[in-house]
């Protein structure tokens, strides 16, 4: 019987699926194990093991009588004193095997769920809940005596470097039950923190003395049970004396080094222990000692190999409990590459995000048939590595988050799970993130390439913009603006915010914050009106056009856009509104909507007028005087009508002719007075019916100013010969 017993470790013919969101079932009735594995810390068996053994197995060696060698006095005496403790492997009747089905895939089993969590748990994972098993060695032990515990630890440990194969088995399959006996509380917390100290720097030199394959997988998840529930103790053991080469982290992450002859099984087991470490103080030591290591590819190729398997099972249960196991591993991904710029890089040179692109990718094409809690927790991780990966200024790490359309599968997963209905807060905020940051870049033939039209993006960002507003959540609302306002860039952008109404949100949420005085409000009012900007561009002959400047020569926008020309507002605020009248009206139609809204333009020349006043006297700045000059003049079209302009009978140019100190503002002002008087006749009678022009031009007949010399000549020229007779 011995020589048929099945190796649960390496068998291939069993995948481990979920039939609920925590237990584990063969996914083929005919794989179901008849022979029982060693109790594990990552699952629960549903009932007590039964008393009679089973022949020798890979976790049940031969009797120690049947090797010839007879144990000492002691350790027969040990053995049957605890005759009660969980043996390395007894069969049950009614119970699955607990090992097989974490390790029931060829090459790609782990043990990485925690039967409880004393620490924050992050996004993606889910302890499984229930006892540790139904029957505990500590079940006739009282947990609140402490010298029942040190009693039994001192009687565990001597025996971890037994010679004995059974001897360390049982002495391990003890050791992963002690933790759940083990509490610290304020009166005990200096005697039973040594007591767990102890057991964890006894449980890393057995692994590194340990030579069974199966025994030191007990270890390792002995060593996890003590990890999970004790994280800053477990911190602790492994800073102790840090520059020894005995030193616990050095031994764990020598198990990872190259060349080390090591069960790849072993190292899924020891990797749960090795994930807490980084929750712990000991964590940035731990990334410094696994440089030297190859545990970064260890987690890195685990996890795309699991994903190449686990994506060709047909049945979706089968690849959520074979994936579901590697959240972790990306987590500890995720650590590496916050902290170390040098794995970042070299981790996407390896194809890193290429593969977060391809789990995406499957996910969504799959995401009705996935789990809502499975999807929200995978897409929580790869969002937040991505966002890691980019917040660089990389060029080389840039180009290859572009060339893996990485920004395609992080838009169309945006829209599909917002119609599914699972986003939440993490993805949202790490997805926009993403995506404003590497906007910045130069993406021109990326952006036109995604597939915008076929996905309702902006009917997304439109809800997820009112909900960030509603619930307060100022800092998605501004990432989302990020998005739009880098996004515009690019022409199949700019239609589909038209097309979707989007401009007319922008439009109101400027004019609601570009006065308040928070900066994160000023900035996000800066984004939605430099996407305005943009969208003046869209072609003359696009439908989109029209529909813009419909809005954009509304009576509610324009009177509303007036108002930012108010000396109170802030002066480059002022110049980018100015800047996109100066955008769009070259591209307007004028015919339909000058004519249609005289009124309007009327009040739009008022306050540019007004303002052209405050820059002369005020600002003294030649710039913004040339940008009012030249909005005003290309508001001067062969239809618009003197009563107009009319407001310049109040408005004396002349006497402000003699405010602007310098040559170059003074030229487009007389540029503007030259130009009006061609225009309008009655314009003409009002300038020059005073001597004050011609005063003004005769002194600068002589300007340095080329350009201002030569219109003054020509003005004293034409309007004081052609309009002599007249006066």
């Amino acid at each position: 019987m011995a020589t048929n017993a099945r190796n649960y470790l390496s068998d291939d013919n069993q995948i481990p699926c979920s039939s609920n969101n925590y237990g584990y079932q063969p996914l083929y009735p005919a794989s179901n194990p008849t022979v029982a594995t060693p109790h594990s810390p990552y699952c629960h068996s549903s009932g007590p093991p039964s008393v009679s053994m089973t022949p020798a197995t890979p976790f049940m060696p031969q009797p120690v009588e049947a090797q010839g060698h007879v144990p000492p006095a002691y350790t027969q005496s040990w053995l049957h004193n605890y005759h009660d403790a969980p043996p390395v492997a007894r069969p049950h009747s009614s119970a699955q095997s607990v090992m097989s089905d974490m390790t029931m895939f060829s090459g790609i089993s782990v043990n990485t769920h925690a039967t409880t969590a004393s620490y924050a748990m992050p996004p993606g994972m889910i302890p499984p809940p229930g006892p540790l098993s139904s029957r505990s060695h500590s079940e006739n032990i009282d947990p609140s005596d402490d010298n029942n515990v040190i009693n039994q630890v001192n009687q565990v440990l001597p025996y971890m470097l037994d010679e004995t194969v059974e001897v360390r088995g049982k002495s391990a399959n003890m050791l992963i039950q002690i933790p759940d006996t083990i509490k610290i509380t304020e009166f005990n917390q200096t005697r039973m923190s040594e007591v767990v100290i102890n057991c964890m720097k006894a449980i890393v030199r057995a692994l590194a003395n340990e030579l069974n394959p199966v025994i030191k997988v007990l270890f390792s998840d002995a060593l996890f049970r003590f990890a999970n529930k004790f994280p800053n103790l477990f911190g602790k053991v492994l800073m102790i004396e840090p520059n020894r080469p005995d030193n616990a982290l050095r031994i764990l992450l020598g198990f990872y080094k190259a060349g080390a002859q090591v069960d790849q099984r072993f190292l899924r087991h020891l990797f749960p222990a090795l994930y807490v470490c980084t929750l712990t103080p000991a964590g940035r030591p731990f990334i410094q000692a696994a440089k030297n290591t190859n545990f970064v590819w260890f987690i890195f190729n685990t996890v795309r190999d699991n994903f190449a398997t686990s994506s060709k099972i047909p049945q979706m249960e089968g690849y959520q409990a074979r994936m579901k196991f590697f959240a972790r591993y990306l987590e500890v991904l995720r650590y590496f590459i916050r902290f170390d710029d040098n794995i970042r890089l070299e981790l996407v040179k390896q194809g890193l995000i290429e593969l977060l692109v391809h789990i995406t990718q499957f996910h969504c094409g799959r995401h009705v048939s996935l789990q809502p809690k499975f999807l929200t927790h995978y897409h929580n991780n790869i969002t937040a590595m991505l966002k890691l990966i980019v917040t660089t200024d990389s060029n080389e790490i840039t180009d290859a988050f572009v060339k893996s359309h990485a920004i395609e599968v992080l838009l169309i997963a945006l829209c599909l799970y917002r119609r599914a209905n699972i986003l939440n807060h993490y993805m949202l905020t790490y997805t926009f993130t993403t995506l404003a940051y590497v906007g910045h870049s130069n993406l021109e033939g990326v952006m036109p390439r995604l597939p915008i039209v076929n996905i309702d993006l902006f009917d997304v960002i439109q809800f997820e913009t009112q909900k960030s507003q509603e619930t307060q959540d100022f800092e998605l609302f501004k990432l989302i603006s990020d998005f739009v306002v880098n996004a515009s860039r690019y022409p199949v952008i700019k239609l589909q915010i038209i097309n979707s109404g989007h401009h007319e949100i922008l439009a109101d949420n400027f004019f609601r914050l570009y006065r308040l005085p928070d900066k994160k409000f000023r900035d996000v009012s800066d984004n939605c009106l430099l996407t305005l900007y943009r969208l003046c561009s869209v072609n003359v002959n696009d439908p989109m056009h029209t529909k813009f400047c419909q809005m954009f020569f509304s009576p509610r926008f324009t009177s509303e856009f007036v108002k930012v020309f108010s000396p109170d507002v802030n002066i480059t605020l002022i110049k980018r509104a100015l800047n996109i009248w100066k955008a769009i009206i070259p591209n307007v139609r004028q015919e339909i909507f000058f004519e249609e809204y005289n009124k309007i333009n009327y009040d739009v020349i008022k306050g540019i007028l007004d303002l052209l006043k405050v820059f002369v006297t005020t600002y003294k700045d030649d710039s913004l005087v040339k940008l009012c000059v030249e909005l005003l003049l290309m508001l001067m079209m062969p239809h618009i009508y003197f009563q107009q302009f009319q407001y310049l009978n109040q408005f004396n140019l002349v006497a402000l002719l003699y405010e602007v100190k310098s040559d170059e503002g003074a030229f487009w002002l007389l540029e503007l007075i030259n130009k009006l008087t061609e225009r309008f006749p009655d314009i003409a009678r009002s300038c020059i019916s005073s001597d004050m022009l011609r005063d003004f031009l005769v002194t600068r007949i002589k300007s340095p100013h080329v350009h201002l010399s030569g219109l003054s000549k020509h003005m004293l020229n034409t309007y004081y010969n052609s309009y002599n007779s007249t006066f």
